[in-house]
């Protein structure tokens, strides 16, 4: 996927911005921040849009019904992982199809992470551009998060989230993930630099 550099305006503040995602790890992550970070925009976030998700032709669906619901000029923000992408020409098609619907809008920003919204986790705590699996980049997120599971009994506790977003953990994941690589890569940092614009 050809990543952009171009991000949402977001000077009028009635315009809605909706978070839109994959699956259940993107929507308890969004979810605590609403509590860990309360200078952060105000920002939708419904567990319909993440947790009965498969795949990027249902992420199509959530924007539709998300702009159907509070206006084709909200700001949705698309949280994704792209691993699958990657492994399933089907999948890549409709990851592709997705994009071209979608976006030249500029009131939709996607935020995509390969191999895995894991990937920005650490970078919270390590530098790494490496090309990893899925699997690689939770092992190495477990060295700073021992019990890390992607499971809703685990997630939808804040235990994790604290040690996320201790000291300048969050500066710092921003920082490096604009390091463009051809590696591993995450563009979350348009998600978080739209929710701390003033």
């Amino acid at each position: 996927m050809k990543r952009k550099s171009r991000t949402i305006a977001t000077k009028d503040q009635n315009i809605p911005i909706v978070i839109v995602g994959e699956g259940i790890t993107e929507y308890f992550y969004f979810k605590h921040l609403k509590i860990f970070c309360p200078t952060f925009k105000h920002y939708h976030l419904s567990p319909r849009y993440f947790l009965n998700n498969s795949g990027y032709k249902r992420l199509g669906k959530d924007i539709k019904d998300a702009l159907d619901k509070f206006g084709n000029n909200a700001r949705i923000i698309v949280v994704f992982d792209l691993d699958v992408a990657e492994n399933d020409n089907g999948a890549k098609k409709n990851l592709n199809r997705l994009l071209s619907t979608y976006s030249k809008r500029e009131n939709i920003c996607f935020c995509p992470s390969l191999p895995s919204i894991e990937y920005w986790f650490l970078l919270h705590f390590e530098d790494n551009h490496s090309i990893m699996t899925a699997l690689q980049v939770e092992s190495k997120l477990k060295n700073y998060i021992q019990d890390y599971c992607k499971t809703e009994k685990f997630l939808e506790k804040d235990k994790w989230i604290k040690t996320l977003m201790q000291l300048d953990n969050l500066k710092m994941a921003i920082h490096r993930a604009k390091e463009k690589t051809n590696n591993s890569y995450t563009e979350i940092y348009k998600a978080i630099n739209i929710l701390q614009e003033k």
